[in-house]
């Protein structure tokens, strides 16, 4: 496998009596950090796209056709659905239908914890256990917010192959890499639009390469494969197109989707931590990338070049921030080769130490209680976590009519959607279909704003499931809406009218 780095020559610091000392202390860390990444993949599923997502792909399997409008919602139903993670959705139906949601948080660990792991592994075999620590300390903190059964956690570990796979100086020269490359981003490009993230690095990277005179002399062949796996992301069925939810639906995100905030905004999805991380990395890099830049001028390009759209890309969206683990592992390199072995692994131990434990109190994992407690969520069957997902609720409307309406919040549509396939849902986690509207109605409901009754009434809704005190309200006031189910995280209301009050 191609490296976007050379192995490096300078000898490790473990033939040390206090080189031996830092390297045992990290193989530990790696063991600590690989039983807390399990425990986390592994643990009954949260809130997620995934319900709706395992059911459009039962439809598919069912009906030999992957839907192409909408069949979920009572607000746009029948609507043109852009369904661009067709192949997420067979995938994570195929998994359900075989283990359950058992499966799928397996899926978790395989495709998250596997990323994290193999990225270690991969800066270990070029430094030692210290780097490998660091990095997979900074890429839990990054990620860690995206252990969730969703197409992005699929597509880490694909970037990160395509990153060491395809950014090669004979790229140009190789069809067979060529051709691996159109295939893989054919796949990649059905499976998510994140897949179109790696192209303008693609193109960046092999650029430099030719401006710097490193890269191998071009075959035709491989040039024309090249180009055919730019296009590759671009062949969708009719019913989906990647482009168009890019261009179309970045913008709608940037309005309704806390994941698309900006790195110079607050920390809306990750953590205080991970934002703050992020800037130090971003400056630190961009630095150092300047310094090499006018150190080694055009020979220096292919090794920062790409890393420009990294960071760029990570500074553009939250959702991204995960890719500066390449950066900052460029950084970590660097230092290793330059500064001296034992000092820097020394530093990178203690650098890991201090963020897993900031991290681990950030994210509930400070005590042996709840070490205890998340290792025990994880080895156990339950599929989904009842303290995030309001499955009493939903159960109890299990057996509601054919097109109930049901509004509840975008988070708990979604196990909606599974476990009350008959039931109609105000909106879910489609951004790009139900627009800018249809979410700022949906807010407006579920705050209790002066429109809320209004909205609840055009839209003919039936029955209601909300956090408790969402009746009291002020634009509730007076309304006709009564408690039927009362639980600690969640109401069912019903219309009165509709229970012959």
């Amino acid at each position: 496998m191609a490296s976007p780095w050379p192995r490096s020559e300078t000898p490790g610091s473990e033939t040390t009596p206090a080189g031996r000392v830092v390297a045992a202390v990290a193989w530990v860390g790696l063991c600590v950090q690989a039983l807390w990444i399990a425990a986390r993949c592994l643990r009954p599923l949260h809130n997620s796209d995934v319900f709706w997502q395992v059911r459009a792909g039962e439809i598919a399997v069912e009906q030999g056709a992957v839907p192409a409008f909408d069949v979920f919602s009572y607000t746009i139903a029948g609507a043109r659905w852009n369904n661009h993670e067709w192949v997420f959705e067979i995938a994570a139906a195929l998994l359900h239908a075989a283990g359950g949601w058992t499966a799928i948080r397996v899926l978790v660990l395989t495709c998250w914890g596997g990323a994290a792991l193999g990225f270690a592994a991969w800066i270990g075999r070029r430094a030692g256990p210290a780097p490998a620590l660091l990095a997979l300390t900074v890429f839990h903190v990054f990620a860690g917010y995206k252990l969730h059964p969703v197409p992005q956690t699929v597509s880490m570990p694909l970037m990160l192959t395509a990153l060491a796979a395809f950014r090669s100086p004979d790229l140009l020269a190789s069809p067979s890499r060529a051709g691996a490359l159109a295939a893989f981003m054919l796949v990649w490009g059905n499976l998510t639009a994140e897949s179109l993230t790696f192209l303008p690095i693609l193109f960046v990277d092999q650029l430099a390469r030719r401006v710097s005179g490193s890269a191998a002399k071009a075959d035709r062949l491989a040039v024309l494969l090249v180009a055919l796996a730019f296009v590759a992301p671009l062949v969708n069925p009719p019913w989906s197109s990647v482009l168009d939810y890019v261009l179309r639906g970045t913008a709608i995100n940037r309005v309704v989707n806390s994941e698309f905030t900006p790195i110079w905004m607050p920390a809306a999805v990750v953590q205080p931590l991970a934002k703050g991380l992020a800037r130090g990395v971003v400056l630190a890099w961009t630095c150092w990338a300047g310094l090499t830049l006018w150190r080694g001028r055009r020979a220096a390009l292919p090794r920062v070049a790409s890393g420009f759209l990294l960071v760029g890309s990570a500074c553009l969206v939250e959702r991204n921030l995960w890719l500066l683990c390449v950066p900052a592992a460029q950084l970590a390199l660097c230092a290793w080769r330059c500064a001296g072995a034992l000092r820097v692994e020394t530093a990178c131990v203690a650098i890991s130490v201090g963020l897993s434990g900031l991290y681990a109190r950030d994210s509930g994992w400070r005590s042996p209680a709840a070490w205890a407690s998340g290792v025990a969520a994880a080895a156990s069957g339950e599929g989904v976590d009842a303290h995030f997902v309001p499955t009493r609720c939903i159960d109890a409307i299990s057996g509601a009519p054919e097109g109930t309406r049901v509004f509840t919040t975008r988070q708990w549509a979604s196990y909606l959607v599974w476990r009350v396939p008959q039931a109609r849902v105000f909106y879910d986690g489609r951004n790009l279909e139900y627009g800018v509207e249809g979410w700022a109605a949906g807010t407006e409901v579920i705050t209790g704003g002066p429109g809320a009754q209004r909205i609840l009434d055009a839209s003919r809704t039936d029955v209601v499931i909300a956090g408790p005190g969402w009746i009291a309200l002020p634009g509730l006031a007076g309304s006709e809406w009564t408690p039927v189910l009362e639980d600690p995280m969640c109401v069912v209301y019903r219309r009165r009218s509709a229970l012959g009050g």
